[in-house]
């Protein structure tokens, strides 16, 4: 038996049972499929397993996504069990893989319904397309039945009504592409035209995310970028598209597209840069809080697309570190700069890894051709009262990095006898010198006091 997921319910007066499952769709990895649950209910310390037609509709799509599923439960299913809590109802969602994959629940609630909104155009001022939670308080006309509405997260989907230009751009763009999608351009423009919240479409020919740097002719790969509002706090510097959004995307293109062309669609991978500098303010400029101007101004050097909506997405590429000291430099407020070098963080856990540039003439470049080198939340930039003329260029090293940032000190891990007799052949170990493991961003190394 895997894993899964119970619900009790108490005076159930009804076989048609309404859930709305709220679920964090940031938190599925789009790498891995995420196994649909087998739906059962529990009658006499018994599971069984509800009939096709017995679920009514799924708007979650197998828990991938938030929405409401309809479940029409049995009158076998009954109160008298043992194996649970006796006097509810129960019902369970059955995964039989493994729970990484599975998405974070964050809410549910019974009784659901969807509404939609139809907006007046006539009525005066702009209205507010997303309603807040808590906005809808009641039913007009309510019948006495309904005591409460309840309306717990913020409206989804919807768009503003097309102005004058954006229908002349869309028709000028179906005249072009006419609803078919054939070159880069079209596939761009039919993603950005159906999904109202896609920031960014960009396509790659003739490549595959399996095999980056060989041609593969006839297969498409489009890398799609979330508007910044669709995603949660802590991925405002990398907006991700949601692996459902990412299945409407690519169902969609099977639509308008030649049926000998194979799609992949994906978010970009995120490729964090962060600056290591030492800088000395002018006089009279106080450091705290041009410091933290100076923060905001890499930031905006580094992801220009990110604060303003008419700057391109740049995929691949490279950047120069001369172009970060310049412009580090040109500062009003910056008299100097020193002990300078960027840090490229790609992949994530055991696949990470660290790409340093110091040299004035040097650049970092993007791993893959569908990589996005975005800026670092937060840069490690020291205030300091004089920079020497000697020490002006001297690039940064292990000792500029911090703890929990670029490397985190790790607890002892037990090496294999296999691997401890490798290595032996190759260096005799010095007993008497205490060993520890050093964890750093880009793998695990093995280190011993006083090697070189």
């Amino acid at each position: 038996v895997g894993c899964f997921l119970c619900f009790g319910f108490e005076h159930l007066s009804t076989s048609l049972l309404a859930l709305h499952i709220q679920i964090d769709e940031n938190s599925i990895d789009p790498d891995k499929d995420c196994p649909k649950p087998t739906w059962q209910y529990l009658s006499y310390n018994d599971w069984i397993n509800l009939r096709q037609e017995e679920i009514i509709s799924d708007g979650t799509d197998g828990l991938a996504r938030s929405g409401i599923i309809v479940l029409n439960i049995p009158e076998e299913a009954n109160t008298a069990n043992t194996l649970l809590s006796s006097g509810l109802v129960w019902i369970r969602a059955l995964f039989p893989e493994d729970l990484d994959t599975l998405p974070e629940l964050m809410s549910i609630h019974t009784q659901a319904v969807v509404a939609s909104r139809v907006i007046d155009q006539d009525q005066a001022g702009e209205p507010s397309l997303c309603l807040r939670p808590g906005a809808i308080q009641s039913v007009v006309d309510s019948p006495p039945e309904i005591q409460s509405v309840l309306q717990p997260f913020a409206s989804f989907g919807g768009r503003p009504a097309e102005s004058t230009n954006q229908f002349y751009t869309r028709i000028s763009e179906r005249l072009r592409h006419k609803n078919r999608a054939i070159s880069a351009w079209d596939y761009e423009r039919l993603i950005l035209e159906k999904f109202p919240d896609i920031f960014r479409a960009k396509c790659v020919n003739h490549s595959s995310k399996a095999q980056p740097f060989i041609a593969h002719p006839g297969h498409v790969l489009i890398v799609v970028i979330n508007k910044l509002q669709s995603s949660r706090e802590k991925d405002e510097f990398t907006p991700r598209v949601s692996k459902q959004l990412l299945r409407e995307i690519e169902r969609y293109l099977k639509s308008v597209a030649s049926p000998f062309v194979d799609f992949e669609i994906m978010s970009p991978i995120y490729e964090e840069v962060k600056v290591n500098a030492k800088v000395k303010f002018k006089p009279l400029y106080e450091k705290c809080i041009y410091l933290n101007k100076l923060q905001e101004a890499i930031r905006n050097f580094l992801s220009p697309w990110l604060f303003n909506e008419t700057e391109d997405v740049k995929l691949g590429g490279v950047i120069p570190s001369s172009k970060i000291i310049d412009f580090i430099n040109k500062k009003e407020y910056v008299a100097g700069i020193g002990n300078f070098s960027i840090l490229k963080y790609t992949g994530k856990g055991d696949t990470l890894t660290i790409t340093k540039v110091t040299d004035y003439d040097n650049y970092l470049k993007a791993t893959y051709p569908w990589s996005v080198m975005v800026s670092a939340d937060r840069h490690k930039i020291s205030v300091v009262d004089e920079i020497r003329a000697y020490t002006s260029l001297r690039h940064s090293g292990v000792d500029d990095m911090g703890i929990g940032e670029d490397f985190v000190v790790g607890p002892w891990q037990e090496v294999k006898i296999e691997d401890r007799e490798a290595e032996t052949k190759e260096a005799a170990l010095q007993e008497s010198l205490e060993e520890y493991y050093l964890v750093t961003k880009k793998n695990i190394k093995r280190t011993v006091h006083g090697d070189s």
